[in-house]
């Protein structure tokens, strides 16, 4: 006996028809059946049996993307926050930065004053030093004539007493 609402598979279809179907407990067996019986869609059961276990699955399918759902939400959550960390910082750096920046040209511009400060300051040194050295030897000239002058002049006033001392004997 064929269990009620079992699908089967026509084999010969003609007055009586040879069916293959499997028994619930999983056994396959042959069988000849009048076609009157047979009908060109499964069972309702059998649909039903079928839907059912297709809706139990989509069930199933449905509550873990609900779950998915629920953690991408909070996920998504914590990302934003984040995300607006994140752009409060970029925006605090690009304040600093602009900042930054302008004080890097500034200090750009002053090293490089000070850098023709330190050359001029290097030049006036050389020159006061130069200018040391030529007054050193200026006042070594002037006192080397001077020394030479009286000299001159000792010489000349002793010449004269001489021929004065030799006069009076």
């Amino acid at each position: 006996m064929i269990p009620p609402a079992s699908a089967v598979e026509p084999v010969n279809p003609n007055g009586y028809i040879h069916v293959r179907f499997t028994k619930p407990d999983g056994q396959v067996r042959d069988g000849w059946v009048q076609s009157k019986f047979v009908g060109a869609r499964p069972p309702d059961s059998a649909v039903e049996r079928e839907l059912g276990a297709e809706n139990a699955s989509l069930k199933e399918q449905l509550d873990s993307a609900q779950q998915d759902r629920t953690s991408f939400s909070q996920k998504e959550k914590e990302l934003t926050e984040k995300l607006t960390q994140l752009n409060k910082a970029y925006e605090e750096l690009k304040a600093g930065s602009s900042n930054f920046l302008k004080f890097k040209a500034e200090c750009d511009a002053a090293k490089s004053e000070l850098s023709s400060a330190q050359d001029k300051a290097q030049n006036c040194m050389q020159e006061n030093e130069n200018l040391r050295l030529s007054e050193r030897v200026r006042y070594l000239a002037l006192g080397a004539s001077i020394l030479l002058f009286g000299l001159f002049l000792g010489w000349l006033s002793g010449r004269r007493q001489k021929k004065r001392k030799s006069t009076y004997y």
